[in-house]
């Protein structure tokens, strides 16, 4: 139950002369970036040249950080429906692991209004 697993399953659809960057290695750089702030290419390239080491802990990233529009362009060509799926697969290994019947995102359960005890307050 990993979630690199499920972006590894993840269609490349790009030809293989263009394959300089690992797409698994793109989607965990931007989505990393993301968590952390990033709002945009650009912002996700200097992250990313910031954070090699760090990056490289967990993905290989053989060829480096790519160019901003590089980055727009290999995240671009992956379909939203295959990002969904890929998250939608591991939330459901999260969940069956743990044996939920769902998983509840919207804090109510934490913050105990489901009860009507007050945790926070």
């Amino acid at each position: 139950m990993d979630v690199m697993k499920e972006i590894e399953q993840i269609d490349d659809h790009r030809i293989d002369a263009n394959k300089d960057y690992d797409l698994a290695d793109i989607i965990f750089l931007t989505i990393a970036a993301v968590l952390c702030g990033a709002t945009g290419w650009k912002a996700i390239n200097i992250f990313g040249e910031a954070q090699l080491d760090w990056l490289r802990q967990y993905r290989s990233f053989n060829n480096g950080i790519p160019t901003t529009h590089s980055i727009g362009r290999i995240i671009k060509g992956v379909k939203a429906e295959s990002l969904m799926f890929c998250f939608i697969n591991f939330s459901n290994a999260l969940r069956e692991k743990n044996n939920k019947e769902h998983i509840s995102f919207d804090g109510k359960v934490v913050c105990g209004s489901k009860h009507g005890d007050d945790i926070i307050g």
